[in-house]
């Protein structure tokens, strides 16, 4: 069955709300928020062994029982990733477009199609936040020079 819609019935009818939300589940796209949200709980934790060493075990241990917490109610119960997902669809698919991708999702290559993309997206918010980290480094150099040159200070 198809789980619980975030919208309006004046958005769409009972039919493409559900056909929408069984599509959101098919395409695994929680799993894109858990990486999401273990990244980032990730970088945190990095910043502050590294800033404060003395952490007590239990400032990480929190954090991780959080973390586990926030992606099951966040994530799970509450869907809010769907929240803002279905907006997108509703604009722009009608009923049978929707339709006929859970028809092809649940087919032999619908199926490594959704598992190549679920990888696909991994490795790129991965690789997504190392880009950012090396150029935010040189725009930030970049931005200090040309100011200077201006006499502006940065």
């Amino acid at each position: 069955m198809a789980t619980s819609c975030f919208c309006s019935s004046a958005i769409a009818s009972e039919e493409k709300r559900e056909a929408i939300n069984e599509l959101l589940d098919i395409s695994g796209i929680n799993r894109l928020g858990e990486e999401m949200i273990n990244h980032s709980v990730e970088r945190y934790i990095e910043a502050h062994k590294s800033s404060l060493p003395t952490k007590p075990k239990r400032f990480y241990e929190i954090i991780e029982e959080e973390r586990k917490a926030f992606i099951q109610e966040d994530l799970y119960e509450k869907k809010t990733l769907y929240k803002y997902l279905y907006f997108e669809c509703d604009k722009k698919l009608s009923l049978d477009e929707v339709r006929e991708l859970l028809a092809f999702y649940k087919t032999p290559l619908g199926k490594k199609t959704l598992s190549i993309h679920s990888i696909i997206y991994s490795e790129g918010i991965s690789v997504s936040y190392a880009w950012y980290d090396s150029r935010l480094t040189i725009l930030t150099r970049r931005l200090r020079e040309r100011l200077s040159q201006v006499d502006i200070q940065y």
